[in-house]
């Protein structure tokens, strides 16, 4: 099994790094990798159904979408992330669930943590969750990944994974938060999160003799920057890519009450209205249509709003596309 440290702190390059050993499998392969903040969401999951739009957009956290089904997290400097990528067993998938999280518990354990295995695909700690864990399949190559919890900043994780829920009404899957708790404060020695990470290789190691430690290659990490650049990191497949759904606001400005009601399908909006009480010299069914088809984006929409005032007074683009949103 080759083991890999992830040189990058990229949500886009390390799970786009999965997708590259899945399409060029030879070897299981663990990887192991640490983000700066980012909310990571399930492939069938509405990107802005999962975040706090406003709290993610000031604090410049990046969203990716994964391979794998299942709810959002969210990953920073003080949360591991491991990836088996494997030949495909027999076994339902409860049972692969169990046997890829057990190294992880056994070395949580060896550690003084009291951790264990819960619900569907989550390792808790005192019955607290600790680790989220998913899986994907391509033919007869699987990915099982997962979280670690070591020492997150609790307050912006609670923050990133909170949306306005009156806003949207979508037709994905949304996900179901739980306790959680960090894993640091559990253990029986203290580590920062890379010796944490370097203990976990060691332990690794004790469960798979034929191992041997491989840093990724330059023609690895070109193909997979492509990737990004081509696919995995654009906003179509971020966002683009989230289930047809309802988006509705409304608020009062210095211009009047503005509401906005529109469906948002592969991206882009549609049906769009816009009701209130302002005022505004040409028609609104104008706006409306001239916003039909819009990626549904501040970029995109931003550059549709310079005559904003000509259809409602007194009501500024920043104002107005904090409605969208």
């Amino acid at each position: 099994m080759r083991l890999l440290k992830s040189h990058s702190t990229n949500a886009y390059f390390n799970l786009t790094s999965e997708k590259y050993f899945m399409d060029n499998y030879k070897e299981p392969v663990f990887i192991l990798y640490i983000h700066t903040p980012s909310i990571i969401i399930g492939k069938n999951q509405n990107a802005l159904e999962e975040i706090n739009y406003e709290f993610v957009r000031e604090n410049n956290i990046r969203v990716a979408r994964r391979l794998s089904g299942g709810g959002a997290v969210f990953h920073d400097e003080g949360n591991l992330n491991f990836s088996f990528i494997t030949k495909k067993e027999e076994g339902n998938i409860e049972l692969q669930f169990k046997k890829f999280t057990k190294p992880i518990i056994d070395f949580l354990n060896s550690l003084g943590a009291n951790a264990s295995f819960s619900g569907r695909n989550d390792i808790v700690i005192d019955e607290k969750k600790c680790s989220g864990n998913a899986q994907a399949y391509q033919k007869d190559i699987m990915l099982h990944h997962g979280t670690l919890l070591f020492d997150s900043d609790m307050q912006s994780l609670a923050k990133s994974l909170k949306p306005n829920q009156f806003k949207i009404q979508s037709k994905g899957i949304e996900s179901v938060r739980s306790r959680v708790t960090n894993i640091r404060p559990h253990l029986n020695k203290d580590f920062t999160i890379e010796q944490f990470r370097d203990a976990l290789i060691d332990f690794i190691k004790l469960n798979y003799t034929d191992h041997y430690d491989k840093g990724f290659i330059k023609d690895e990490i070109n193909t997979i920057e492509k990737m990004i650049q081509d696919k995995y990191g654009t906003w179509d497949y971020v966002f683009g890519k989230s289930p047809t759904y309802q988006f509705k606001n409304i608020n009062k400005f210095k211009g009047g009450i503005v509401e906005c009601q529109f469906d948002v399908k592969k991206g882009k909006i549609e049906n769009m209205h816009i009701y209130g009480d302002f005022f505004g010299m040409k028609d609104i069914d104008e706006l409306n249509n001239l916003l039909n088809g819009t990626k549904h984006e501040e970029d995109a929409l931003r550059k549709k709003l310079d005559h904003i005032n000509d259809y409602i007074n007194n009501v500024s683009v920043d104002e107005f596309i904090s409605l969208l949103f």
